[in-house]
């Protein structure tokens, strides 16, 4: 599923959403991987809900700080705060996408 609305000024390229699940884990609404133009699929991206707020949580790893609490580091990040809105408006319209063409409902 690919969101042509993007396509023509997209700063990522055409993507395409896959492996979704729905999920009910407090603020994440699902997860799902990212199929991007050069080929390459990232997994475990999330859509997380806050009020009437949504946006793309990264991929995540988990470790246990010095006090034995489990804390979270993405596993990329952007180089300015404009890529990362760039990244933030295409992967939701890739999602929208995805979910008008399989009939979902949006988390």
């Amino acid at each position: 599923m690919t969101s042509t609305d993007t396509q023509k000024t997209s700063r990522f390229g055409p993507m395409e959403v896959e492996d979704w699940v729905a999920v009910d884990w407090g603020a994440v609404r699902a997860q799902f991987s990212i199929r991007f133009a050069s080929g390459i699929v990232i997994r475990e991206f999330c859509i997380v809900k806050s009020g009437d707020r949504r946006w793309i949580g990264l991929p995540q790893r988990s470790y246990k700080d010095e006090w034995g609490e489990r804390q979270y580091v993405d596993l990329a990040k952007f180089d300015s705060r404009q890529a990362y809105e760039d990244f933030q408006r295409e992967a939701l319209a890739a999602v929208n996408c995805f979910l008008a063409e399989t009939g979902q409902d949006a988390p």
